[in-house]
């Protein structure tokens, strides 16, 4: 089984806050893409719910750093990578 995982600690009259914790794909199917697809729903369900996010997961960091029409969604790169 592949998987984002992901938290929603808080909300507030500005917006509610996920933070996007961990990707994980078995290592019998990495390198197929499956790590990037999971990004992508993940990424798109939280703008679909109008979420902003804390990647502290260093791959969706990084996607999001290559894949910067998803950069409106972060709340805090900086904290995020430094974890």
């Amino acid at each position: 089984m592949a998987a984002v995982r992901c938290l929603r600690p808080r909300s507030s009259h500005r917006h509610r806050l996920a933070i996007l914790e961990h990707t994980f794909v078995p290592d019998e199917f990495r390198g197929r893409g499956i790590a990037a697809a999971l990004a992508r729903v993940a990424l798109d369900d939280a703008r679909r719910q109008r979420l902003k996010l804390v990647p502290s997961c260093s791959y969706l960091a990084g996607f999001i750093e290559r894949h910067r029409e998803y950069a409106d969604l972060v709340e805090c790169q900086k904290e995020a990578r430094g974890r």
